[in-house]
């Protein structure tokens, strides 16, 4: 059943419903508001995949997706041209090595997003179309990713339900979200954040900065998230990797399946994750898309980890 779902979504060739692609900043929900109850972080902090969606997931849990207009446009051509799975681009150090996938029914962590207009390219923000055996994504300018606005906030439940198809369409579209997995402990810039001690209020007097009281409340209900988010994002991996070991035919990749192999890089000394080619260059230097911890999140990762040991979570 997982293995015809997962291949409507990716040959769903509908006009009216076609597959999109979502580019877009994302960040976690409060995890200090205690207006979402402590035993109801499934509810919450999670939602159901909709029926007729199935969602992919390329960035993994706590971690920060780097990308380039450019990268993010190779990536849609790869989704688009099929056979992306067999790209060695699923490999080690590939754009598509974390892919998770998540069917109907499955539960999937509940992220906000938001575009950027700020960005010297805030046009590569967005909801895109990526119908397979198309050669362009046009960006769907009907769909706006807005969180300074109530009706163009959307968070991964709202989006999922807002893209669904009607059931009686019979149709099962694929929504590949490309964005951030921050770590369930989020604060805006500049803001303060306590980890011990005594509840802070928040410093509104001055609006200079906010400050975050991460409580042993607080604590113990991150722990259940980030348990959970680990758990869902290791069965979309399976998922994943099952699908691909189970599709009969697996076509052998060209060099136009590799975003590193392509002259729209730069040029010869381009890493490539191609057969017999080494990598001869740092990664950060040359790689258009790329997933990694952010500074902000590592600090707070090590300081949950010190607090654990010290028996205080």
């Amino acid at each position: 059943m997982a293995f015809k779902t997962i291949t409507d979504s990716l040959t769903n060739k509908s006009e009216e419903f076609p597959n999109l692609f979502v580019a877009a900043h994302s960040s976690c929900l409060d995890v200090t508001d205690m207006s979402f109850k402590h035993n109801a972080v499934e509810s919450s902090f999670f939602t159901t995949v909709p029926e007729g969606v199935v969602v992919f997931v390329f960035t993994p849990t706590n971690q920060s997706a780097y990308s380039t207009p450019d990268g993010e446009k190779t990536m849609r051509q790869l989704i688009m041209k099929g056979n992306w799975m067999f790209s060695p681009e699923r490999g080690g150090g590939g754009m598509f090595e974390h892919t998770q996938i998540y069917i109907p029914g499955d539960k999937i962590h509940n992220l906000n997003y938001d575009g950027d207009k700020d960005c010297e390219k805030p046009e590569s923000f967005g909801v895109f179309k990526v119908s397979p055996g198309d050669v362009s994504s046009p960006r769907q300018n009907n769909f706006e990713l807005d969180m300074e606005k109530p009706e163009t906030t959307y968070d991964t439940e709202r989006l999922l339900r807002t893209l669904a198809p009607p059931k009686e369409s019979g149709v099962m579209r694929a929504v590949y979200i490309m964005s951030c997995s921050p770590h369930t402990i989020h604060v805006t810039s500049g803001s303060i954040l306590k980890m011990e001690g005594r509840s802070n209020p928040p410093r509104k007097a001055t609006g200079a900065y906010d400050s975050f009281a991460i409580t042993p409340q607080v604590r113990k209900r991150v722990d259940q998230i980030e348990k959970k988010r680990f758990r869902s994002e290791l069965f979309g991996k399976k998922l994943f990797w099952d699908y691909v070991n189970k599709t009969p035919f697996e076509p052998r990749f060209t060099r136009s399946m590799s975003v590193r192999s392509t002259k729209m890089d730069r040029g010869d000394s381009m890493r490539t994750l191609g057969l017999g080619v080494k990598e001869v260059v740092d990664r950060k230097d040359m790689t258009r898309v790329f997933y990694e911890t952010d500074d902000i999140d590592t600090l707070i990762i090590r300081k949950l980890a010190r607090l654990a040991m010290m028996g205080k979570c």
